[in-house]
This record gives structure tokens, sequence and C-alpha cells, in this order.
């Protein structure tokens, strides 16, 4: 994993957001993004408005750091373009060039300094390009946009990240997702793709998407230990007992493998929870087990499950019955 230190100065907070969820959605996900001060030492790319550019200050730094920089202004008709270095705003969008300057000024100097001295002949084929978490947690810190989110079958959700809410395509709530997952700015075209009726809380959608598209299970591959921070909330009622009983088992802090065991459940699907919940920012893998897993309060709740059963069962008759 390769992190990239992004400075950002001399610019509103509209202009500020708009250029992190642009860089977001044109660095590719095995990037790190960290936004940092412009006195850090570390900068690997500043971001600064024109009009401070050639101040004494700016140009200090620019001379000790000698690090890419990208100038910021705003004239009519020329969003998106980039010219000598500078880029106008707004995008509206048009991302292309941006994208074509970072793979130029930014991911060529990372490449360079990660595979040095490489002999190409003795290269191996490159494995198709596969989501990760990072997928997912760039994905949240778009901050203040609305975000377009498909695959290969089309359009799955328009996502509203300061609200936190997503509108769904349908409320067919069997959809589920494989490694060609992507997202980025919303256009008006792919807002008008969904209805405002299919609106979900952010983190439940996302929940239940990975939860319901088994191939990502290899997201919890690697986890040992796991806590959530509260309950996932299931769409439906299908494996409703099997979703209580992990949860109640991950609230504590438990290994994947021990509930596993003690549930006799494949692996695997103890690894798909996690990846549910790590996708939907629930949660965080722990060194090890806190504390011993709760035996009484599983118990607990699979008898709140099995009473919640037997009282819809009894409600039907009784409602059959006249009773």
């Amino acid at each position: 994993m390769n992190d990239i230190n992004i400075a950002i100065s001399g610019l509103s907070l509209q202009s500020s957001n708009e250029l992190k969820s642009a860089l977001r959605l044109n660095i590719p996900n095995n990037y790190v993004l960290h936004w940092i001060n412009i006195a850090d030492p570390n900068i690997d790319l500043l971001v600064i408005n024109e009009s401070f550019f050639d101040t004494s200050n700016i140009q200090r730094i620019l001379g000790k750091k000698n690090c890419p920089f990208l100038k910021i202004t705003k004239k009519n008709n020329m969003y998106g373009n980039i010219h000598d270095d500078t880029l106008c705003l707004p995008l509206n969008n048009r991302f292309d060039p941006l994208k074509d300057w970072i793979e130029r000024t930014i991911l060529s100097k990372f490449t360079k300094k990660i595979i040095p001295n490489v002999n190409i002949e003795k290269q191996q084929p490159t494995a198709p390009t596969t989501i990760n978490l990072n997928t997912f947690k760039n994905m949240y810190h778009a901050e203040n946009t609305r975000l377009h989110l498909f695959d290969d079958t089309g359009t799955l959700a328009i996502i509203d990240l300061r609200r936190k809410i997503a509108w769904a395509i349908s409320e067919n709530n069997q959809i589920k997702i494989n490694q060609n997952f992507r997202y980025e700015l919303a256009k008006m075209n792919d807002i008008a793709k969904v209805s405002r009726k299919h609106e979900y809380l952010l983190d439940d959608w996302i929940w239940n998407l990975i939860w319901r598209s088994p191939e990502l299970n290899y997201l919890g591959h690697e986890i040992e230990y796991y806590q959530l921070d509260h309950w996932p909330q299931p769409f439906t009622k299908t494996d409703q007992k099997l979703i209580f009983q992990l949860s109640a088992s991950f609230i504590h802090g438990a290994s994947l493998h021990e509930i596993a065991q003690k549930f006799d459940l494949p692996l695997a699907t103890v690894q798909q929870f996690i990846a549910a919940s790590m996708a939907s920012n629930n949660g965080k893998q722990i060194p090890h087990k806190p504390i011993q897993h709760a035996k009484s309060e599983t118990k607990k709740v699979e008898a709140q499950v099995e009473q919640s059963f037997l009282n819809s069962f009894f409600g039907k008759l009784r409602r059959r019955f006249g009773l």
C-alpha cells in the first residue's frame, strides 16, 4: 500500500472538498491519501490557489521540498482544463485532464520510487484489479458529495455522503455485486436512474449489499479477531437468526475461527459477515479477543429470536381463526 501526502492551501471549503473528492476518485485505490498541513515536511503534492503561488512563503516551501504542485484558478469556459500545472475550477465532472496530469506527474513518481531497476523480461502478468477495503474507505471519505455506485450490470445506487443515505436502483433486496464494483461522482443522468422512494441509511445498505455478495468474502480473509461497534440491520428475515448470533458474538470482540466452530459454520460465512461489517465502517480489527465470549448474552439473543418466531407463528394462527 502506498501513501500520498497532499497539502491544500488558499482555497474555499467548497473548492477544497471538490478537489478532495476528485483526487480520491482519480487516484487508484491502492494509494491511501492523507490530507496534511502545508507546514508538514512530507508533502508529496501541494495544491495552492494561483493567487498565492508567487508569495515568498510558498516559494520557500517548494524550494525546500521540491514536490509537485497544482495551481488552482477559476476562468470562464475553461472548467476542468489543466495548462502549465494550473487547474481551472469547477470541474463540472470533466476529469480526464486531471486524471492524465495525476498519472504523469504523481503516479509516475511513485512507480519509479517503488520499482527501481526492474527486469521487464522477468515480470509476471499482473492480476486483474480487485476491490479492497480501501475502495470503501476512500468512498466514505469523499466528503459532502453524491456518488454513482455501479458494476458490470449497471447502476446500483446513488449515495449522498453528507446525509449518509443511499437511493437504490430498485427495492430488490437481493442485489449483489462482484469485483467489478466501482464508483464515480454522480451526474444528473445517473441521479435520474434511481427513485427517491428506495431510500436507505447508507451504512445499512452497504452492509446488506456486501452480505449478499459471497464473491467478496476475501475482504475478511486476513482478519482473526474483530469487534463490532453496533448490530447490523438486515433488510430481510433471511438468515436473521444467523446474523443475530454473529452480531451477539462480535459485539464483544471474538475470533472468527472460534465463532465458526461454535456455531458449526463454514469459515467463509463468518468472513462474509466481517467483510460486510468492515465495508460499512462497523467495527474494527483487534489484536486479540479482549474478553471471554459472553455465552449468556448469546443464549439470551437466541431465545429472543426463537420467541420472535413463535410469536409470529401464533399471531398468524390467531388471525386465521379469528382468535
